[in-house]
């Protein structure tokens, strides 16, 4: 999926839940085993953009440091 254009995406910007959150990463530790990259799981399992994925992706891994 490509990125949308900047200046004709009326999108309001991804803000993903709390709940989002830890859905997705009670997904992730449940899937720990298949191969792949962990946002390209997020956004099959959650319909997301790649780039809304890897936001996801970032957000679940700052909350573990």
């Amino acid at each position: 999926m490509t990125a949308p254009d900047p200046a004709t995406d009326c999108r309001p910007p991804f803000e993903p839940s709390p709940e989002l959150v830890d859905q997705a990463e009670r997904f992730l530790l449940a899937c720990r085993s298949i191969p792949g990259r962990p946002a390209d799981k997020l956004a099959r399992r959650f319909r997301l953009t790649t780039g809304d994925a890897r936001r996801l992706w970032r957000l679940i891994t700052d909350g573990q440091r």
